[in-house]
């Protein structure tokens, strides 16, 4: 009785998709709750909502975006240098140099230093962005693939029903586009990530 009551047409309450187990503190299950407090709160139809959602999470990394891009910035000037020692990391390691590598390791170090980049923020991006947009993504999947009765009506016209494939690809096309756009503006940067492993260990 409890779940038919849940799963009716009645607005969402705070707590109804943790009662479903949709909602936890999982990367998923937090997107849930930020989806179902979106929701209540603003009494938005569920295809904003949903987009309500992403763009919350997207906001969340958007502080560690801008400071990596900053470091990105103020590590430009110095590429040639950092290109020079990741052959000199490479050769040491071919040749099984510890000796070398921790040389080459330090120099790299200095280099970022002199440059006033610090490598925590840089190494820890992915590993904060990768649960946010994964999170988002399995949890906007989980609602939609419960038998939410909420979600049959998105309140838009050319995607009526939220639990069935989009017959246009309209949001796929949108989605591929925007994670181009997304790549091409990283590609500014990827310099970076080839030095920040080398010598993170040492």
């Amino acid at each position: 009785q409890a779940v038919e009551t849940l799963i009716s047409t009645a607005p969402l309450q705070y707590g109804d998709l943790a009662a479903l187990g949709l909602a936890s503190w999982t990367p998923a299950g937090l997107s849930a709750w930020l989806l179902e407090l979106i929701n209540v709160s603003t009494g938005m139809p569920w295809f904003w909502t949903i987009i309500a959602g992403t763009v919350a999470s997207r906001l969340i990394v958007v502080p560690f975006s801008i400071r990596q891009m900053r470091n990105s910035a103020k590590l430009a000037p110095f590429q040639p240098r950092l290109l020079a020692l990741k052959d000199e990391v490479t050769r040491a390691y071919a040749s099984k140099d510890t000796i070398a590598v921790q040389r080459a390791a330090l120099k790299q170090r200095r280099v970022y230093e002199e440059a006033g980049v610090s490598l925590f923020p840089m190494l820890a991006m992915p590993f904060i962005q990768l649960p946010v947009t994964l999170g988002m993504f399995f949890g906007v999947k989980k609602v939609c693939m419960h038998p939410l009765e909420q979600l049959h009506d998105s309140g838009v016209s050319f995607l009526p029903d939220l639990t069935v494939a989009d017959p246009y690809y309209i949001l796929p096309i949108v989605s591929a586009a925007l994670m181009n756009l997304q790549l091409s503006v990283s590609n500014v940067r990827p310099y970076a990530y080839r030095h920040l492993l080398a010598f993170a260990v040492f």
